[in-house]
């Protein structure tokens, strides 16, 4: 799979255990390309293309862009969405005379409910097994102790769950000591999940990472 920046010759390929880090220098090139990031992975058009044997990729299907690190969220939206039709599948082929007694036991206390009030009442029956979860505020259950702890059951879950195996993150490198990035580095070659690092500061270069520099004159220099 090649990861490719049109405007310029800015092209990498992503491999497994492999981290691409790609530094821009020019602070002015570095916002634009976060801002084409941040578009395309919203479903706008954009200048990075995703390709896999010449066959181009849904940007914002296949990567998901993480800014800010202390903000991720497991049970964000389209997480909880996934878990909910992971357990309404698992539930309908496997738990249905359960899921129907729990709606007939539903339905008769709303039956009660309504004989109660000296109002005429009415209600839908088109109970789903994800309105029961959402109403109960089901959702996934994760304890981090520090910040290291947290990306990763976020990457976990988002890889499981949604099947993204692409992860690019922004100036991580700031937030996480060089052994912390090494545990991140394990943690995703073992997942086969692939991390590309913008920054716009060069730090330490660590093992399994391929690092290019976009200089402050928009030159391209490959260090490995």
């Amino acid at each position: 799979m090649r990861f490719t920046y049109s405007d310029f010759n800015l092209s990498f390929e992503l491999k497994e255990n492999e981290t691409v880090v790609v530094i821009v220098e020019n602070q002015s090139l570095f916002s634009e390309m976060v801002g084409e990031l941040v578009n395309q992975c919203s479903g706008q058009e954009g200048r990075f293309v995703l390709a896999d044997v010449e066959k181009i990729k849904n940007i914002s299907k296949e990567v998901q862009l993480i800014i800010n690190p202390f903000a991720v969220d497991c049970n964000e939206k389209k997480i909880l969405q996934k878990l909910y039709q992971e357990i309404e599948t698992v539930g309908l082929e496997d738990y249905i005379e359960d899921i129907n007694m729990l709606h007939s036991e539903v339905l008769s206390c709303l039956d009660k409910l309504s004989a109660s009030v000296p109002y005429a009442v009415s209600y839908s029956i088109d109970l789903n097994l994800s309105a029961i979860l959402k109403a109960y505020s089901f959702q996934i259950d994760t304890k981090a102790n520090n910040l290291l702890e947290s990306l990763t059951n976020y990457l976990r879950i988002l890889n499981q769950l949604c099947h993204i195996n692409i992860f690019c993150f922004v100036n991580l490198k700031t937030f996480l000591s060089d052994e912390e990035m090494m545990q991140l580095y394990e943690f995703a070659f073992y997942q086969k999940i692939y991390l590309i690092l913008l920054e716009n500061i060069q730090k330490n270069t660590l093992k399994g990472e391929k690092t290019c520099i976009v200089d402050t004159d928009q030159c391209i220099i490959n260090i490995n």
